[in-house]
């Protein structure tokens, strides 16, 4: 799925749009959490169209105000961010184990192994 325009009306207040992504970036964590890497995709995907839409408004919060929701997003992404990583290396450990089993199962073929 991907976001559409429709996802974030041009008269949503642009604090409302902020803390719209912060609660994105927020219901990322459980998704994360439970490996379903498309459902975290897709709450980024609507979370970028937000914070796109709100960079490009006019009428801003204070920088404060601007700034406490944004280091709150940059805490919770980090912590994504984290589980992306731990699940990337333990995917790549995976697959380096079975490609040493299949050439292990291959180098045991081709010297004989298993005939009867």
């Amino acid at each position: 799925m991907v976001a559409k325009a429709s996802d974030c009306p041009a008269d949503v207040a642009p604090l409302d749009r902020l803390r719209e992504a912060l609660e994105l970036t927020r219901r990322m964590l459980e998704p994360a959490r439970a490996g379903e890497w498309e459902r975290v995709r897709w709450l980024e995907s609507r979370r970028q169209h937000i914070l796109k839409s709100w960079f490009s408004h006019g009428e801003l919060p204070s920088p404060e105000t601007v700034q406490t929701v944004l280091r709150q997003i940059l805490d919770v992404d980090r912590e994504v961010y984290a589980l992306v990583v731990g699940a990337r290396d333990h995917s790549a450990r995976m697959m380096r184990q079975a490609i040493r089993g299949r050439a292990a199962a291959r180098a045991y073929q081709e010297a004989g192994g298993g005939r009867e």
